[in-house]
């Protein structure tokens, strides 16, 4: 594709070029030959080995921002940025994994393609009231195209995977969106963690101490943990976006032209529309402070660590929630298909020295947990069942970490009576497949529809304490009769 002296390629919103070979614009200066590419326009090229040889114009809108809110950038043109910065933003960082790593100041010398940086917003207005504004920057120079490895390092990954310096701040390099998905199942990438971790700015910064890491929504295989403010990312990484992977070994980061999207090349992100049998867990001081889990069950995963499944905490906030798989304490734990009998200890950790008073609530759920499937959290210290599908959950933690005490469970050990709201079995309607699961043999299984009428009947040959079969009835809502080979009745409200 070539753009000749005087012409203006213009890359509408949620538009894109796509080209298999080079893109070249003609001439210099005022009336040369340029692509305009809006906010959330894709310019795409495919091959690696062409040069760069494209003029484009891309202007950059954020999201709204406060004062003292940190954006995550990168650089989608060879050209150094540093100069054109917006003035709303005063202060500038970039981060040193590794040994002896941290944040340092930034300056143009720190700007490449591929690496991330941040910049803060000053006390400004608009950005000083209310709810803020957005910043624009624009982005003019040569596109970059092609490979771009970027090395990374680590510092104990092995013993303290969350160790902020086993952190690799990146950044997207092209004009156009990158799937998330693709840069991680990418070989070269073995050695990342299979998670991305992008700032919000969530949790509006007081003016002191230190700014809280659940800002930061963790995208997996698993799906996306939701800060306070709902953003939620989609495994698309945008162009000029900066964002946080964790690294497991030293080596590079490799970006690779056929990792170039289309589509979603926007600073908000979007609530995913995968529906799987998974929920999110908040944990909130009901001021300020709030931290979020994922759990889910799907075909691929397993119990065992996953790299593309499972993620780990960014770092220590104020507070936090997390499940526990062995030592690892994570905010994403993706776990094989649902079982009823399936339990997922939690951890709390929390700065606060006094006691404080804390809730756990149920804040999102897809899947089989949508229809109903209780949620328990299991209170140890105090031995009770808490249906956190009816209620949120307050207790007072007196400790600053407490890995013992709640674990989440789908069987309530504590009921004695039989009703719709469970005892010890779980039956479900999914993919046109009844399924139901004990802790006890299932003998029989009836099932009737809302009057009564016997639909279907099924011994359980297979003598075990797990039953599915095809369910091919109409629309509605069932009642399933579990008889136990321990003599035990049970009935469960089930929808198809």
């Amino acid at each position: 594709m070539t753009v000749n002296n005087g012409v203006t390629v213009t890359i509408g919103p949620d538009d894109y070029i796509e080209v298999l070979n080079s893109v070249t614009t003609l001439g210099t200066g005022i009336g040369r030959g340029k692509i305009v590419i809006a906010s959330s326009g894709n310019l795409v090229q495919r091959c690696d080995e062409k040069p760069e040889l494209a003029y484009i114009e891309h202007l950059k809108t954020t999201g709204l921002k406060r004062k003292w809110d940190y954006e995550y950038w990168g650089t989608p043109i060879d050209e150094n940025m540093f100069s054109t910065k917006p003035s709303p933003f005063d202060l500038g960082y970039w981060r040193q994994s590794g040994p002896g790593g941290g944040w340092r100041t930034l300056t143009s010398g720190d700007m490449s393609v591929g690496k991330g940086f941040i910049l803060r917003v000053s006390n400004l207005p608009p950005w000083n009231v209310g709810a803020g504004g957005t910043t624009s920057w624009q982005i003019n120079g040569t596109a970059n195209n092609g490979i771009v490895t970027v090395p990374v390092s680590q510092e104990d990954y092995a013993t303290n995977p969350t160790n902020y310096n086993n952190g690799a701040l990146l950044a997207n390099p092209y004009p156009c969106s990158v799937d998330g998905y693709k840069f991680l199942t990418d070989p070269s990438n073995s050695n990342l963690e299979g998670s991305l971790f992008f700032w919000t700015s969530a949790t509006q910064y007081p003016g002191t101490g230190a700014y809280q890491d659940p800002d930061y929504a963790v995208w997996n295989l698993t799906g996306s943990t939701t800060p306070a403010n709902g953003l939620t990312p989609d495994g698309k990484i945008p162009s000029g976006q900066g964002f946080f992977v964790r690294v497991m070994t030293n080596g590079t980061a490799v970006f690779k032209n056929y990792m170039r999207a289309t589509d979603k090349n926007t600073m908000f992100y979007r609530k995913s529309k995968d529906v799987v049998d998974r929920y999110w867990i908040n944990i909130t001081d009901g001021v300020r402070l709030n931290s979020q889990i994922l759990i889910g069950y799907l075909e691929d995963a397993t119990n065992d660590y996953d790299r593309m499944f499972d993620a780990h905490r960014m770092g220590e906030t104020s507070i936090e929630l997390y499940s526990l798989l062995g030592k690892e304490k994570l905010s994403i734990n993706g776990r094989v298909p649902f079982d009823s009998s399936d339990e997922v200890p939690l951890g709390i950790k929390q700065v606060a020295t006094t006691p404080q008073v804390l809730t756990i609530t149920l804040s999102n759920k897809e899947g089989i947990f949508n229809d109903g499937t209780p949620i328990y959290l299991y209170d140890k210290f105090l031995n009770t069942y808490h249906n956190l599908q009816e209620s949120s959950y307050t207790f007072t933690a007196s400790t600053l970490e407490d890995n013992e005490r709640f674990k989440l469970v789908y069987i309530n050990q504590s009921l004695k009576s039989n009703d719709f709201e469970n005892t010890n079995a779980i039956a479900y309607i999914k993919n046109r497949k009844l399924t139901i699961s004990s802790n006890s043999t299932i003998s029989k299984v009836t099932i009737f529809d809302i009057s009564g009428r016997t639909v279907a009947a099924f011994n359980n040959n297979a003598t075990s304490n797990k039953f599915i079969s095809d369910f091919n009835y109409s629309n509605g809502i069932y009642i399933a009769k579990i008889v136990l080979e321990n003599g035990k009745v049970i009935s469960q409200k089930i929808m198809n």
